[in-house]
């Protein structure tokens, strides 16, 4: 695997030579070079995507990787990990996921979403009824009608199967002949299957259902170190942040994974790090599942400007949390990258590290460390004109120091002047 930061240098290096040697005037000392200019989006299953069977995930309660949604919208992302977050004398209980997961829906007024988009929310807990301040419920809308289609499908046949069944045992009985064993062990196995789906059609009926509301967020912003900012807490009801703990269990990893996790399998995580170059990680997600890979570096220099998301936003906080308006918007970005990694047949493979769909997972360590937490994916084409293929999908994530120096900077007193007058809100694992 390439380093990228040394193979920017030395291309660098190259380039001034070739100049030296065509003794012509140098390039600026400055200049760079591009390795990933466009082709990254921000993972949403948008409403022209597809919704996806969730039907044999079911739970009573919400879980590492559920799929979730905004009020008013089909699309949505995932609940990346159940956190409390520590604000003077108040406890909150809740879970991260992206901000773009949970802005305001397409339906809202224009100037809500500019509020939430330049803005974000700070923390203002007394402040209830606030438009930017979203509904958030599980599953996505479209995922839950996905899942009753499924589940209706799967009971016409066996209905059927139960009818035909009982009609032959009325036969043999009519005819005089002993019961077939075996058509009863059958109508016993339909029996069952056919209880079950209906248990699960009976669930998905009430589904979505609310799982909190949005309390702080980051809107579209970049930070001091020209990073992507892409997150929000939701708080959870007191009736149901009790079921945080037993939540943070991504079982057994997949034996595939290159390189899995030594030892026994994590049972809950433990502590933040940080995103770490050469270093591995993995995530739960609603479209891919567990997909693991390692860490590429810092210097994924990507182009936000026609990307959709970003374009045009010039909001950015510096050290202090002070906000400023850029006089341009921000047209480069410097992000993390994680690329899959896998075993097949005596030689690697690789295969999408995220799909549409898996924005807000936590990006997890072999130790249970929480180090980032995703929000985009990047890929890009490549082969003969009119014929490109596309290279598998690279997962773009935010460093947890990044996320939790944001999330301070929202949390943080503050007087009429702007000026700091307390302590800043702290994340803590649930």
């Amino acid at each position: 695997m390439c380093d990228w930061l040394f193979l920017r240098h030395k291309l660098q290096q190259v380039i001034k030579q070739e100049f030296e040697i065509r003794k012509v005037s140098q390039p600026s000392s400055s200049f760079d070079i591009e390795f990933a200019p466009d082709a990254w989006n921000t993972l949403e299953p948008t409403n022209v995507k597809p919704g996806i069977e969730l039907a044999s995930d079911l739970s009573d309660h919400p879980k590492l990787g559920t799929s979730i949604g905004v009020q008013g919208e089909k699309g949505g992302g995932i609940l990346g990990g159940f956190f409390q977050l520590r604000c003077g004398d108040n406890l909150h209980r809740g879970f991260l996921t992206n901000y773009h997961v949970v802005e305001p829906s397409g339906g809202a007024v224009q100037s809500v979403k500019n509020l939430g988009n330049n803005d974000g929310k700070f923390y203002r807990p007394d402040v209830i009824h606030d438009e930017t301040k979203t509904t958030v419920h599980y599953f996505a809308l479209k995922d839950v009608q996905n899942s009753r289609e499924f589940i209706d499908d799967a009971i016409v046949p066996e209905e059927k199967q139960i009818q035909r069944i009982t009609g032959r045992q009325v036969q043999l009985q009519e005819s005089g002949f002993d019961l077939d064993d075996r058509l009863e062990r059958r109508k016993v196995i339909s029996e069952e299957s056919m209880k079950d789906a209906k248990r699960k059609r009976e669930s998905l009926q009430q589904m979505p259902r609310t799982i909190g509301r949005v309390l702080i967020s980051s809107g579209q912003a970049f930070n001091a170190a020209q990073r992507i900012v892409d997150w929000a807490f939701v708080e959870m009801p007191a009736t149901q942040a009790g079921m945080s703990i037993q939540m943070h269990r991504p079982g057994n990893y997949a034996k595939d994974l290159v390189p899995y996790a030594p030892g026994n399998p994590l049972r809950s995580l433990q502590e933040f790090s940080e995103l770490e170059k050469g270093q591995w990680y993995f995530k739960v997600g609603r479209t891919t599942a567990i997909t693991a890979g390692l860490c590429h570096g810092t210097k994924m220099i990507l182009r936000t400007l026609g990307t959709g998301y970003l374009t045009g936003v010039r909001t950015k906080y510096d050290n202090t949390g002070k906000r400023s308006r850029l006089a341009k918007p921000v047209e480069f970005v410097e992000e993390y990258i994680i690329l899959n990694s896998r075993l097949g047949m005596g030689v690697e493979k690789q295969q999408d590290f995220c799909q549409a769909g898996d924005a807000g997972a936590l990006v997890i360590d072999s130790r249970g460390f929480v180090a980032g937490l995703m929000y985009a994916n990047y890929s890009s084409q490549t082969g003969p004109l009119n014929d490109e293929g596309w290279y598998v999908a690279a997962g773009l994530a935010m460093t947890m120091p990044d996320v939790q120096e944001s999330i301070g900077l929202k949390t943080t007193p503050l007087d009429s002047s702007g000026s700091p007058i307390g302590s800043p809100g702290e994340l803590l694992l649930a």
